[in-house]
């Protein structure tokens, strides 16, 4: 049902933009020229962004990006439609060249994103009454998907550094504070001097408005240094010519025992004694 519906409005837009950016005709040319293509979007006649004209290159560059655009939306590669679709508006500024990023985005469940440009499509005096109706639908539908994540448990008068999914967001001081994030996998970390980092990962629902409690715990005093080695005393030389002093000291007296005890034994067994 997305893609049907995208491919009538990005078709539709895509071809009014085409028709806007092909350059002023000549006065005779306007005359004789069919206005049939006026009526086939609201937004055909819609002036492209202030400043100077676009030059023939630019003109031809965003008549293929549309093209491209429109191709992909066709073969559901969305990703691909937002590069040409971003690249178009870029350069013409056209209010349908925003309103068919802003509904990639959507497709691509980027919902902050598309809301930003709904908002900005919104914003622009030169947007058609039709579009801007249906851009307004759009926008609150995807801002009814987008997930939050209320954090509670940090000091108001202490800033601290965030990243979501890697990238920092500044702390606005508001307690609690609500975190606005795409559904899926996120992860969130949360810093500050003098506490070890919070870390929370998990799995956003679409339009869930989850609670989350930081609790920061202080960076341990680092302990004590351990003293240094001693030397060791296996390696000392002086150590050596002790034991071995030692070693013969106890050698002769081990020799001198022997030897006195063999004098004290008698020669022949009880009994035997020869008596003078």
């Amino acid at each position: 049902m997305i893609r049907s519906v995208a491919w009538r409005v990005s078709w539709g837009l895509s071809l009014a933009v085409l028709v806007s950016l092909a350059g002023r005709p000549s006065a005779a040319a306007q005359r004789s020229a069919p206005r049939a293509a006026a009526t086939r979007d609201a937004s055909a006649s819609e002036p492209t962004r202030s400043g100077p004209e676009l030059s023939e290159a630019d003109r031809a560059e965003a008549r293929a990006l549309f093209a491209a655009g429109t191709a992909a939306v066709d073969a559901g590669r969305w990703a691909d439609a937002v590069q040409s679709y971003q690249r178009a508006y870029e350069l013409t500024g056209a209010p349908s060249a925003l309103f068919n990023l802003s509904f990639a985005l959507r497709a691509l469940g980027r919902y902050r994103e598309a809301v930003r440009g709904f908002d900005a499509l919104l914003a622009l005096p030169s947007t058609s009454d039709a579009m801007r109706e249906q851009a307004s639908g759009l926008r609150d539908e995807v801002r009814a998907r987008i997930a939050l994540l209320r954090v509670d448990g940090l000091e108001a008068s202490v800033a601290h550094t965030v990243r979501l999914d890697g990238e920092d967001v500044p702390d606005p001081g508001s307690r609690p504070w609500t975190l606005q994030a795409d559904p899926g996998r996120h992860t969130l970390d949360i810093g500050r001097e003098g506490y070890v980092t919070f870390g929370w990962t998990d799995v956003l629902a679409p339009g869930e408005m989850r609670d989350l409690t930081v609790v920061l715990t202080p960076v341990p005093p680092e302990a004590a240094p351990l003293p240094p080695p001693g030397p060791n005393l296996a390696e000392e030389p002086w150590l050596w010519v002790v034991v071995g002093a030692v070693l013969l000291g106890a050698g002769a007296a081990g020799a001198w025992y022997a030897d006195d005890q063999a004098q004290l034994r008698p020669e022949a067994p009880p009994g035997m004694t020869v008596r003078l």
